[in-house]
């Protein structure tokens, strides 16, 4: 490696060192002002606010470590424990090279989907528009617990459960009831190896809108 390009390296290093800490700074920032929040806004905006700042601190890790900044060092930087770090780092790897035996869930892939459609709806309508709130219902009818449609969104569980408990009264129409049958049908008969992810699908929604003896 000639001079120049050492000298570039460690300005390169420097710059991300000095990212890693500023982001460290802003998430512990949001994190002392969610703590001093009083009123329900002012605790809904400082979550979004946290998350957003969560989320920008791993990135900012990922980009570190493929700067070959030691996990040590990164941890050092960040005020964090070395083995927080390398679960990031580690989940970060499973994310972009799967390996070829691993079995994708499809049914958890679909509620990662839809939680991110709720922080979606949440961030860009908040948390009493109805477009949020179907966001909401429909995750939880893909699986996703109460508490984490509560955390995502930004509200609280009480506040989530009357949501979902208000979608689940509504009755769909016939005929989307007959076409969710045909397709739950039509999925068993293709076999389970091949349609999996549309079986759970439409035994959600069928059992979700047909059920009579609710």
């Amino acid at each position: 490696m000639t001079r120049a390009a050492a000298v570039d390296q460690a300005r390169a290093r420097k710059a991300v060192l000095e990212h890693l800490a500023a982001a460290a700074a802003t998430r512990a920032e949001m994190a002392r002002d969610l703590a001093a929040a009083e009123t329900v806004d002012e605790r809904r905006r400082c979550r979004l606010a946290l998350r957003a700042a969560a989320a920008l601190l791993h990135a900012t890790i990922i980009d570190a470590h493929q700067h070959h900044v030691p996990t040590p060092e990164i941890a050092a930087t960040t005020r964090t424990t070395v083995r927080a770090v390398a679960v990031l780092l580690q989940r970060h790897r499973d994310v972009t090279r799967p390996s070829r035996r691993q079995v994708v869930d499809p049914v958890s892939t679909h509620r990662s989907q839809a939680l991110d459609a709720v922080a979606d709806a949440a961030r860009a309508h908040g948390t009493a528009h109805p477009a949020t709130h179907a966001a909401i219902a429909a995750a939880h009818a893909a699986g996703v617990p109460v508490p984490a449609l509560a955390r995502i969104a930004g509200i609280s569980r009480e506040r989530a459960a009357d949501i979902v408990l208000t979608a689940g009264t509504a009755t769909p129409p016939a005929a989307a009831v007959a076409t969710m049958r045909t397709a739950l049908i039509n999925t068993i008969t293709a076999g389970p190896a091949t349609s999996a992810a549309a079986e759970a699908r439409a035994y959600r929604r069928l059992v979700r809108g047909d059920n009579t003896d609710r």
